[in-house]
């Protein structure tokens, strides 16, 4: 089995991760659950790779992404509308209830983005049950992101239905993102954590919630049709768990302060993917598809659990213990009992006065997904 690197090791062993001692992380065993996790997937996706020379794989990478750049810009359009077509298969998304606008773009204009948790010296708690309540919901929050991170990244990469579509555009197309995907992956744990205000990102998302006024509205752009792709999941997969935040808009943003920071989403990356198929398996398992399930029911629903059930639950999920296979088909089929067509209308209705406004036009700078940015610029 192929190590993790050095780097990676050290951090994953002292928590220094994005979830950090997360109370919903499994006891350790001969090692600690993350460390076992991300040794798993790398050990899986290093297969075939020859991860000796970085710069190298960083140069392939490059040359890839080029020829990708030059075949898209001529198809940008055609690829846009299979994106949005996608993202409304794989949600299954009722029409008139949420608009959805996706652009490939040469380079992203962010807004300032949140580097590190939001400093809060002037909240004010309630009480000291309060603020411990708090800091579990950040928690709770972390490893949604962590999750909706991996999620992402994974129907980003599997979802097979866009394949042949974008063959019919482009007969390269498809192999050309496969390697593209492939290599990033594996740099994504060969890069040490670093942060240059000087880089673009590669990809956002903006998530706005519907008003007297509008509907949910969906905006997203990324560089190459993968990351519009992927930032379009997000978007949809973070308004499903915005339905677990507190209702007082004040604890609610109090909460996307301290959680939602741009050095956090290359761990949740690292272990967003992994932690995801953890779930994915068992559904599997089941007997049953998370796809068919409905992805956004899934995370609606483990989202809207109040902390210390989601700490047992996912625990138990993470473990592959008997009890957590039990919980998740009886999470399975409450959801499948309770599902309707009108539900997700129900559920964009329940949000029609909640102000809340989430951006993550801070993910995917080129070091975290287009890890050659000289190259995308």
């Amino acid at each position: 089995m192929i190590m993790l690197p050095k780097h990676l090791l050290k951090s994953a062993e002292r928590n220094q991760t994005s979830i950090g001692d997360n109370p919903c992380l499994p006891p350790e065993e001969e090692n600690k659950f993350i460390v076992s996790l991300l040794t798993s997937y790398y050990d899986k996706i290093s297969q075939n790779i020859d991860i000796k020379n970085e710069d190298e794989l960083k140069n392939q990478l490059g040359s890839l992404i080029t020829k990708a750049k030059k075949i898209e810009n001529k198809n940008i359009s055609s690829l846009e509308q299979i994106c949005i077509e996608c993202v409304n298969e794989l949600f299954n998304i009722p029409e008139n209830t949420i608009v959805i606008d996706g652009k490939i773009v040469n380079n992203i204009d962010s807004d300032v983005e949140r580097l590190v948790p939001e400093k809060t010296d002037n909240f004010s708690f309630e009480s000291i049950d309060d603020m411990n309540n708090l800091t579990d919901e950040i928690y709770k929050r972390r490893m949604l992101n962590c999750l909706v991170s991996g999620a992402s990244l994974y129907y980003m990469k599997n979802f097979k239905p866009y394949f042949q579509k974008i063959f019919e555009i482009d007969s390269d197309l498809p192999s050309l993102y496969k390697k593209i995907l492939t290599l990033n992956d594996i740099l994504l744990f060969l890069n040490k954590d670093s942060f240059n205000e000087d880089n673009n990102d590669g990809g956002k998302v903006d998530v706005f919630m519907s008003s007297d006024e509008s509907m949910v509205t969906i905006k997203a752009e990324g560089l190459l049709f993968p990351i519009l792709l992927n930032e379009l999941i997000k978007g949809l997969l973070e308004l499903s768990i915005s339905h677990g935040l507190p209702t007082e808009r004040e604890k609610a943003m109090y909460i996307i302060g301290k959680s939602d920071f741009k050095l956090a989403e290359i761990w949740d990356m690292r272990i967003g993917c992994p932690l995801w198929e953890v779930i994915v398996s068992i559904i599997e398992e089941l007997g049953y598809s998370a796809e068919e399930i409905g992805i956004n029911f899934i995370f609606m629903y483990i989202a809207m659990m109040q902390t210390a059930e989601f700490n047992k639950v996912m625990k138990e999920i993470f473990a592959k213990t008997k009890k957590g296979k039990t919980i998740l088909l009886s999470m399975i089929k409450e959801i499948e009992k309770n599902k309707e067509q009108d539900e997700f209308d129900d559920y964009i209705d329940n949000h029609q006065n909640k102000e809340v406004y989430i951006s993550d036009d801070d993910y995917y700078n080129p070091e975290e997904l287009i890890t050659d940015s000289n190259i995308i610029s």
